[in-house]
């Protein structure tokens, strides 16, 4: 069914879920997303997302559902970030995806608690040889500030780095056996396959 359009109300800007990653047994976050009652499905995944002026705001994209049908809470990519790519793939040929090259996980409340260590995002792994490791950034750093702006959960993280490009560089503050430092870590091109 061509040329149809979905009515809809947007909820929420800026949200970040999970999401299976196909071919794999992982996870893939999504972040930056605007929510919306909207019915996401096969009909009008990958077709605009307007607001009442018949701009468009967004680019529907997936549907959190518990029962796999069109019933459940829409998401859809924001505009601008849709642009961006868009601009990307006409003068390069591709997307550009930045990474540091690691595995994270919230600190929440309770972990830092039993843990004896600062709210913020826990480094679990680092990739050898990626920008995280080149920065000296090590598995069980937590992360508490990028660019001084304090941080308490993965999802921003993630964010933040995902609104970067390609060679710029990220200040992130972190704590390691009680003490603080700050480093410089260079966003890299997220390489097609990785290797711990």
């Amino acid at each position: 069914l061509q040329h149809s359009v979905t009515a809809g109300i947007i909820r929420a800007k800026n949200r970040s879920f999970d999401i299976p990653d196909s071919g794999s047994e992982s996870q893939k976050t999504l972040t930056d997303m605007v929510q919306t009652d909207a019915a996401i499905n096969p009909g009008n995944s990958g077709g605009a997302l307007a607001n009442a002026k018949g701009e468009v705001i967004g680019i529907n994209t997936v549907i959190a559902s518990t029962s796999g049908s069109s019933a459940g809470i829409g998401f859809a990519i924001p505009i601008e970030k849709a642009m961006s790519i868009a601009n990307q793939l006409i003068t390069s040929g591709k997307a550009s995806h930045p990474y540091i090259g690691v595995t994270i996980k919230t600190v929440t409340e309770d972990i830092a608690n039993e843990r004896g260590i600062p709210q913020g995002v826990w480094v679990l792994q680092v990739m050898t040889k990626s920008p995280a490791d080149k920065a000296g950034l090590e598995g069980g750093d937590v992360i508490t500030k990028v660019n001084g702006k304090k941080i308490d959960e993965a999802d921003e993280l993630i964010t933040e780095i995902r609104r970067g490009k390609v060679g710029d560089k990220l200040e992130l503050t972190f704590v390691r056996k009680n003490k603080e430092s700050t480093i410089s870590v260079k966003l890299a091109e997220k390489p097609s396959r990785l290797t711990p």
